[in-house]
């Protein structure tokens, strides 16, 4: 009779501790995503925008296309940078760090169209941060060298930069359920061995 009563007192006692612990093995993990995500994104636009700088630098000071596109090239080669691609006023693509989205856009007469990117090039708007969705993450605005156009005065145009933003969430991810999942083995196995 008491190991039977041993048997339920356990049972009460260790079912809800169990549960307590699976639910904070879950929590710990969210939590631990959210941070972490709050961090990267911080971080990510941080570079984007050391990005936007020195793009805007040198498309500022650089007279022709050919030097442009070989520092678009060189600032993209860091692993965190999925495309940068510099707009005129007239959104025709100036300089990519892919060649295939210049040659696809080089017969229209419009390059790429946004509503956002109308917004910075003509002022409305001066930086737009479009993380959870869109084509681009960051865009911003950018004055090019007049005779880097061939123009008489300086244009306006847009710089776009698509962080690899998707890809460092899915192993954010994959990431925080292996904690999470660790976790709820660690409860369980001790859940077990109390038992």
């Amino acid at each position: 009779m008491t190991a039977r009563k041993a048997r339920a007192l356990r049972n009460k006692v260790m079912m809800p501790l169990l549960v307590i612990g699976i639910v904070a093995a879950i929590c710990i993990g969210a939590l631990a995503y959210f941070s972490i995500e709050a961090q990267l994104m911080r971080q990510l636009r941080y570079r984007a925008i050391q990005l936007i700088d020195a793009v805007g630098a040198a498309g500022e000071s650089l007279d022709r296309r050919e030097e442009l596109q070989r520092v678009v090239l060189a600032i993209s080669v860091s692993p965190d940078t999925s495309v940068i691609m510099l707009v005129d006023r007239d959104q025709r693509i100036i300089a990519a760090n892919r060649s295939n989205l210049i040659d696809r856009y080089a017969n229209r007469q419009q390059g790429y169209a946004s509503a956002d990117l109308e917004a910075v090039i003509h002022g409305r708007k001066r930086f737009v941060e479009n993380v959870n969705g869109g084509d681009f993450d960051f865009i911003a605005p950018l004055s090019f060298n007049a005779t880097l156009l061939d123009s008489e005065r300086a244009q306006q145009g847009a710089v776009l930069v698509r962080m690899d933003v998707r890809a460092i969430r899915s192993d954010l991810i994959r990431d925080a359920l292996q904690v999470a999942i660790c976790l709820i083995v660690v409860v369980v196995v001790l859940s077990l061995t109390a038992w």
